[in-house]
């Protein structure tokens, strides 16, 4: 799952700010281009557990992994522990 929200990128890509971890850019323009459906949580689930997050469900069209060329940019980043 992802969300376009930034802050809540880090928050789940570093455990809650524990330990380093990696927020990945993607294109959503070209989503469609590679047969990747979206979900977004809110219209699917009355009431999300975490509505902040404005969580989006992606789903390749065979299953599997997100192709490499919907991500536009991979930056590290650090949890509380590794500054």
């Amino acid at each position: 799952s992802t969300t376009p929200i930034y802050e809540r990128a880090v928050f789940y890509a570093t455990c809650g700010g524990t330990t380093a971890g990696y927020v990945y850019t993607l294109d959503r323009s070209l989503l469609l281009v590679h047969r990747i459906r979206e979900f977004v949580v809110a219209d699917v689930i009355p009431f999300p557990s975490a509505p902040e997050d404005l969580e989006i469900i992606l789903v390749a069209a065979d299953g599997g992994s997100l192709p490499m060329e919907v991500v536009v940019d991979v930056q590290k980043v650090s949890g509380r522990q590794d500054r």
